[in-house]
């Protein structure tokens, strides 16, 4: 339990370094889709991927979500949100034709 509040609160440190408490902490009072992707996030990383498990520090923990992220969450698994795509599928599909 404490390595997940130790996560939590790094993820949050990081979040406000990066000026994100704005956008999801300061939402609009009674609009329930603000977080949705955020919460079904963390209920995946919860439950598909650590499965409660217990790290024996913080460094093993970050590894496993980077790993989640990186090898499953942004190639594999299909998004209601992106039209039953994958984060990367959706990204090629939608990347602008030339960067320049």
């Amino acid at each position: 339990m404490e390595t997940s509040r130790a996560l939590v609160t790094v993820s949050r440190r990081s979040l406000f370094s990066l000026n994100f408490s704005k956008s999801i902490y300061r939402s609009r009072t009674g609009c329930c889709y603000d977080n949705a992707v955020m919460e079904r996030f963390f209920w995946s990383l919860k439950y598909e991927w650590t499965n409660h498990d217990r790290f024996a520090n913080l460094t093993d923990a970050r590894l496993s979500v980077f790993r989640y992220i990186e090898t499953f969450y942004n190639p594999e698994r299909l998004h209601q949100t992106l039209g039953y795509l994958s984060p990367n599928q959706f990204e090629t599909e939608h990347a602008p034709a030339s960067a320049a």
